[in-house]
């Protein structure tokens, strides 16, 4: 196996060939793109505006964070644990229904 030393060489002829290749257009190039119809159904159209909807509000209440943070500071905050565990056994039922 030779290893060629002169890399300066090397990388000239790399360049000049990939010139020549940007150069000479291929055929797929130059033939014009499909054209391609698109249909949107009613249920992509209605999850679009929902996005948008949804982008424009906040992502969480900050009032309503910044009220619990108040409580928990004051040493006021309750935590209801058969709250907590309802809406972790519905949840549950919820992922095994779907």
């Amino acid at each position: 196996m030779r290893i060629e030393r002169n890399t300066t060489a090397i990388a000239r002829q790399s360049a000049a060939g990939a010139a020549r290749n940007l150069a000479s257009p291929t055929v797929e190039s130059q033939r014009p793109a499909p054209s391609v119809e698109a249909v949107v159904s009613e249920r992509a159209s209605k999850l679009n505006a929902l996005e948008r909807s949804l982008s424009s509000q906040e992502p969480f209440d900050k009032s309503r964070v910044e009220s619990i943070k108040a409580a928990i500071r004051k040493g006021e905050y309750t935590i209801n644990p058969e709250k907590i565990a309802d809406s972790i056994l519905e949840t549950a039922y919820s992922l095994l229904r779907d």
